[in-house]
């Protein structure tokens, strides 16, 4: 009986080492497969036109009072949502394309609402002076969906144009009209 317990033994050992061993074997090539498969993602650079470059695109979180976000208005929140633009010269004119584009009144399941989804804006420049200035003209027809609106389009507008280390300040029109005016007679 020891005997047949010892052979156990010894059978139950020789299986656990052998084990470990092939498990070794196998951590080790799949960490060779992983540093292997690391060094051949090497960036290379892009020549091309269609490169993109991350911004932010800025949504509302309704009446959550700034837990979210920078608190905005009646309560609410704004928060950026990142998005992939085409790279350009002019990235600031392609992210206020990319926003008034957007015409779902809610962000996907996130629920975050768009203000300007009923506007019919479109940017006609979007220029930074030397003064770090950003000067935004839209052109188009502004849509508010109630008074809580107004503060809601001026963040996403404004915040849109701040996001860029270049710009100090911004300015925005539509129609050639300061937008506090146009939110004014909304």
């Amino acid at each position: 009986m020891k005997k047949e317990y010892l052979a156990s033994l010894l059978l139950l050992t020789s299986i656990l080492l052998i084990g470990a061993a092939c498990n070794k074997t196998e951590q080790e090539t799949n960490t060779n497969q992983i540093i292997n498969s690391r060094a051949t993602i090497t960036p290379t650079p892009s020549s091309n036109n269609n490169a993109t470059q991350m911004v932010k695109l800025y949504f509302v979180a309704l009446e959550d009072n700034g837990k979210s976000g920078e608190k905005i208005g009646c309560g609410d929140s704004l928060v950026s949502v990142d998005r992939e633009i085409e790279k350009t010269q002019q990235p600031l004119y392609n992210t206020y394309k990319e926003l008034l584009n957007i015409k779902d009144q809610y962000i996907g399941e996130s629920g975050l609402y768009n203000a300007l989804y009923q506007s019919t804006l479109s940017v006609e420049s979007a220029t930074i002076d030397e003064n770090g200035v950003a000067t935004i003209k839209l052109t188009g027809q502004l849509q508010l969906g109630g008074t809580c609106d107004s503060p809601r389009v001026e963040e996403q507008l404004t915040k849109t144009a701040l996001q860029f280390s270049t710009v100090k300040s911004v300015e925005i029109f539509i129609n050639n009209t300061p937008l506090d005016e146009v939110l004014s007679q909304k």
